[in-house]
């Protein structure tokens, strides 16, 4: 099928940061007096090799904004189908296969209901096959600064976790490593194959989403209250609350994964003996300093930074072929709900761009992120800043017909979405390529400029101060996201006291009418004071001042209404001793 990374290459012009222009303006266009070089605060387990000095970094970097730069793209989301061979129950009942492969592109569904995708790989396919094919070149991405999405979708049993390879797999054989333990031993060599000229750091983050709660599976004594997904004033969506966790090696980023995998929820139905009860999201974080000037000139800039979310989806599923009841049942309620929500996501963003195209009707419709914590999650990698590519998964049973069918529809409406992804690099950090602990010792503890002279040594005060603004747009930006959180919170506690309120209100009036029962005879007095026991003091008085008689209400009132409020219903309060209750009158019985 060729390489997936297809270049739309368009001149994006950058506007400089307000300050950071003026320092470089002042160190371009004067006489230059020698610099001494200073190291870029490398690991001291990585060489470094000889570079020219931050200032010219900083030259360099301004420089090359002005460059051609393909950091944008119009990219479709790539979709490919993959087929899981009969399992042994299948043959059993005598399931035949309802699908047919007439071409690497061209998936049939029973007898004339052809569906055509990006790749199409059958039940003989291998693991390396569908990795090479698919997800390498979104690794090669990363290096380059865009962040990528692969998700794997089907019903469930249909092979999706066997794809990505996010169970523990490192007892499994070479030929059997799904995706995410390959993405990671290609991470690693990249790495390697940089050195010395990019400086890597590596980190990563496991979730996943169980009965619409974000679970961090690296720390599962984490609370999910203290996890919330919130969107940066930039759109980039965030999790507070997770903590990454820095690899060094691709055994030590591996074993994370098994120890993640560990924790995820699991549980058997009729259809999967190990059916996956969440959507998990394991996150690869990459972060680039780019050391030699080629390097620098190459991605145009000095840093770089790449997020690869690899997505294991729950499988879709029907109440009665899995026969889940109690706990599974509401679990595959919310699995069920949650990809209900990614439909709908993925029908507004295709609806929307179908009619850019056509020039018909709203160019904005609204998407509903929103609507799940899963389409939170996932909102950059379906018409946003990602190169993305789904994996559906199906079954070749013919028992399992109309799921496949399913996810087929699913998938073809997946096609339509077109993705913007765009390097990662901000220009802000130019501010830090004069990196302060670097120049400790030759000008804040000298306290001169080691050879800079006076126009040199404003031009480093004017990059540290245009840090400083970026460092106060973030406080204020989290200070905002605080308020609103001490809005909604007053918001919650007056809705409550309204709530408690109105009920205390319904109590009195409630009072009201029973007295006039007991007055009327159709009440005993013995009753009366058990209804009045379910109303706190400050209601019973107000009934007292509305007119009503209440009458003492002693312990053993107290004792039986907490009987009768804590039965299925009221009907233990009778109008006399042992006899039935009389039929209620008015809004309280």
């Amino acid at each position: 099928m060729g390489s997936y990374v297809r270049n739309y290459e368009r001149s994006v012009p950058r506007t400089p940061q307000p300050g950071v222009s003026k320092a470089l303006d002042t160190l371009r266009h004067r006489p230059r007096a020698p610099l001494a070089d200073a190291a870029l605060n490398a690991p001291s387990t990585t060489p470094m090799p000889p570079t020219t000095s931050h200032l010219e970094a900083a030259v360099d970097a301004e420089e090359d904004q002005n460059t051609e730069d393909p950091a944008v793209e119009d990219l479709a989301v790539r979709v490919a189908v993959r087929a899981r061979p009969l399992v042994a129950k299948e043959r059993l009942e005598r399931n035949r296969e309802c699908l047919a492969y007439p071409s690497p592109a061209t998936v049939v569904l029973g007898k004339n209901r052809a569906f055509h995708f990006d790749e199409v790989f059958g039940p003989d396919s291998e693991q390396t096959r569908v990795y090479d094919n698919l997800v390498a070149p979104l690794v090669d991405a990363c290096f380059d600064g865009y962040n990528a999405t692969v998700l794997a979708y089907g019903q469930t049993g249909s092979g999706k976790t066997y794809t990505m390879g996010s169970a523990a797999l490192s007892a499994g054989a070479d030929d059997e490593v799904g995706v995410i333990p390959r993405v990671i031993q290609d991470v690693f060599a990249g790495i390697k194959k940089r050195r010395g000229v990019s400086e890597c750091t590596v980190r990563c983050a496991f979730l996943e989403v169980h009965n619409e709660e974000v679970r961090d599976l690296l720390h599962p004594d984490v609370t999910t209250k203290k996890i919330s997904v919130r969107e940066r004033a930039d759109g980039a969506i965030v999790v507070s609350g997770i903590r990454e966790c820095e690899a060094r090696c691709a055994d030590e980023m591996v074993r994370l994964l098994e120890n993640g995998a560990v924790s995820r929820t699991t549980g058997g139905t009729k259809m999967n003996e190990q059916s996956s009860r969440s959507h998990a999201i394991f996150t690869v974080i990459l972060e680039q300093r780019h050391l030699t000037r080629e390097a620098r000139r190459l991605h145009r800039g000095a840093f770089s930074s790449a997020k690869f979310h690899l997505v294991d989806l729950a499988g879709s599923e029907r109440n009665k072929r899995t026969g889940a009841s109690g706990r599974r049942f509401k679990e595959s309620i919310n699995i069920n709900s949650g990809l209900l929500a990614l439909g709908n996501v993925i029908n507004a963003i295709a609806d929307d761009q179908e009619r850019r195209k056509q020039d018909l009707g709203p160019r904005h419709l609204h998407v509903p992120y929103r609507d799940s914590k899963l389409t939170r999650l996932l909102q950059d990698s379906l018409g946003g800043n990602s190169r993305t590519c789904m994996i559906a998964c199906i079954s070749p049973a013919d028992a399992n017909l109309e799921e496949t069918l399913n996810t087929l529809k699913y998938a073809a409406r997946a096609r339509n979405i077109r993705n913007k992804p765009v390097v990662n690099r901000d220009v802000q950090q130019l501010a830090a390529v004069v990196d302060p602990s670097t120049r400790g010792e030759s000008f804040a503890a000298t306290g001169d400029a080691s050879g800079l002279d006076d126009d040199e040594v404003g031009a480093l005060k004017e990059l540290e101060l245009a840090a400083a603004r970026s460092e106060l747009a973030a406080v204020s930006l989290a200070a905002n996201v605080a308020e609103e959180e001490a809005i909604a919170a007053r918001a919650e506690r007056d809705a409550a006291t309204v709530a408690v309120e109105r009920l205390e209100h319904e109590l009195v009036g409630a009072l009201v009418v029973s007295s006039r029962l007991a007055d009327e005879g159709e009440l005993t007095r013995g009753g009366f004071a058990r209804i009045a026991a379910t109303a706190p003091e400050s209601a019973r008085e107000a009934a007292g001042a509305a007119g009503a008689t209440i009458p003492p209400v002693t312990a053993a009132d107290k004792a039986a209404a907490a009987v009768a409020l804590a039965s299925p219903s009221l009907r233990t309060v009778s109008a006399g001793g042992g006899g039935a209750p009389p039929p209620p009158r008015g809004p309280f019985p």
